[in-house]
């Protein structure tokens, strides 16, 4: 499939008010990036193994809800 392709299939879903699947893969990874960033500089660097260990440990297992929940106890 060839990135104009891309372009047009994505055009269409928005414009039928649907959103294409890489966008919501994308805002998901991004969230991800973003929780383990913040658990990684959390002021001590104790803290910091600690936090960052853990949610390395489980963040590949969780749904986008407790992924949100994770973003608002690492915040």
């Amino acid at each position: 499939m060839t990135i104009d392709k891309v372009i047009k299939l994505s055009e269409e879903l928005v414009k039928n008010n649907k959103v294409p699947v890489f966008f919501i893969e994308k805002k998901y990874q991004e969230l991800k990036n973003k929780i383990i960033y913040r658990a990684s500089y959390r002021g001590t660097k104790e803290m910091d193994i600690l936090m960052s260990n853990f949610v390395n440990s489980i963040i590949n297992d969780l749904n986008l809800e407790q992924l949100n929940e994770l973003n608002q106890f690492v915040n």
